[in-house]
């Protein structure tokens, strides 16, 4: 579990909020389909809504700066620079 951890630390901050965005959208677009062809709530609407909240949290955990812990807007670009410290991102 700890080099899971490790490994995922070690990811560049853009792919971490690549990460985060293509959970969200698939979650979206899974439940959205889902509504589509059934009426009441069921498993595929609870594993996207899921799915959803997981990229959330991914993109709260892990999209900050690898220097100082600046969190990064999640509606605008990440640059190669941090906004607050001036450093360079991997």
């Amino acid at each position: 579990m700890r080099t899971i951890l490790v490994h995922l630390r070690s990811l560049s901050v853009h792919a971490h909020k690549a990460i985060s965005f293509i959970s969200m959208i698939a979650g979206a677009v899974i439940g959205w389909v889902s509504c589509q062809f059934s009426a009441g709530v069921n498993i595929v609407m609870i594993l996207s809504f899921v799915a959803m909240i997981g990229g959330i949290l991914w993109h709260i955990i892990f999209v900050r700066c690898p220097h100082c812990g600046h969190h990064f807007n999640p509606r605008s670009s990440i640059s190669n620079f941090c906004p607050e410290c001036g450093e360079k991102l991997e």
